[in-house]
């Protein structure tokens, strides 16, 4: 019986084409298998959303006949678009809500406000946020501080701001930046709801949230900043805004004493006469001072060195002495 050789299998080699055949198909088999999941929950995903905003119209604005969704508008502001939709009771508008949006710590956060004709908030919900369970996440829940401290209220009648920034409204705990944003928004709905209503803006700040009226009473008083008094351009003159001196005091504090080193300021005669003392003052006695003599007179010196050294040894060579020189020089006079 002949045995049969078994022909060895064929083995695909591992290739640079080949693995970027294969990555290429798993990527068109997910990316197909996205789309499809996509196309399937697109249409849900927006009719809950729809469903949503129409629970937080019907409960941030009062009793309706109309379909405010049906009637919404876009109202251009300087921070953009924004969604405004107005509530009827037969011919009087009963109220407006605005959809609002500001960024938070974790994302977007939308927000639908309900106003009153007279600019009263009368509740707000939340529609969309991102941000941290527990912390920033409790702006969603009903009541929570931030939603608590503008029910009821108007934003042109307030300091419309956390009160960690010098504002009026709580803020959720360790979730200041979500409370700022949440603020933020509102202040971007008021601003919405009075160009859409036509109310009165006069005093209104869109980009700080405050009345001018608060601004100037804040300037005048405190800088929220730095602790700081603020002065008036009318004061500001007398007094100096970051020291709190006037200019007198100022004059007289700064020929005492310097205020940023604690040293005292010299005028420049007190300057110049001290410095005329500091030098006598290191100028040394002349008895003790060794006088450096100039090359000519080293020349001179030396000179008369060596005439007195050949004067001593031609008396030695011939035996004269100082007396007999002394002698000779009387004589000869």
């Amino acid at each position: 019986m002949r045995s049969e050789k078994r022909r060895p299998e064929k083995i695909m080699k591992s290739s640079l084409v080949n693995m970027v055949v294969v990555l290429l198909g798993i990527t068109a088999v997910t990316s197909s298998a996205v789309g499809v999941v996509y196309r399937l929950t697109e249409a849900p995903i927006a009719r809950a959303k729809q469903l949503k905003k129409t629970d937080a119209l019907a409960q941030v604005l009062p009793a309706f006949d109309n379909a405010p969704a049906d009637e919404m508008a876009l109202v251009a502001t300087e921070n953009g678009e924004f969604p405004v939709y107005p509530a009827r009771m037969g011919e009087a508008t009963v109220g407006y809500a605005v959809e609002s949006v500001a960024a938070g710590f974790g994302g977007p956060i939308r927000i639908m406000v309900g106003f009153e004709p007279d600019g009263n908030i009368r509740n707000i919900r939340v529609l969309e946020q991102t941000e941290t369970p527990g912390l920033g996440a409790k702006l969603a829940e009903e009541g929570n501080p931030v939603q608590a401290s503008l029910s009821g209220r108007k934003p042109s009648e307030m300091k419309l701001a956390v009160r960690k920034d010098g504002g009026e409204v709580d803020a959720i705990t360790a979730s200041t930046i979500s409370s700022r944003a949440y603020v933020l928004a509102v202040s971007r709905a008021y601003t919405a709801f009075l160009e859409a209503s036509g109310a009165d803006a006069s005093g209104w700040d869109a980009s700080s949230g405050a009345t001018s009226s608060q601004r100037a009473a804040t300037s005048a008083d405190t800088d929220s900043a730095s602790g700081a008094t603020v002065q008036t351009e009318g004061n500001a003159s007398g007094q100096d805004a970051s020291s709190g001196a006037t200019s007198s005091q100022r004059a007289a504090a700064s020929a005492d004493t310097d205020s940023a080193s604690g040293a005292t300021v010299q005028t420049d005669e007190e300057s110049s006469s001290r410095r005329e003392r500091g030098v006598r003052g290191r100028k040394r006695p002349m008895a003790g001072r060794r006088l450096r003599a100039t090359p000519a007179a080293a020349e001179t010196d030396t000179a008369a060195s060596r005439d007195a050294v050949s004067t001593r040894v031609d008396d030695a060579v011939s035996g004269a002495t100082p007396a007999d020189d002394n002698r000779e020089k009387g004589g000869m006079r």
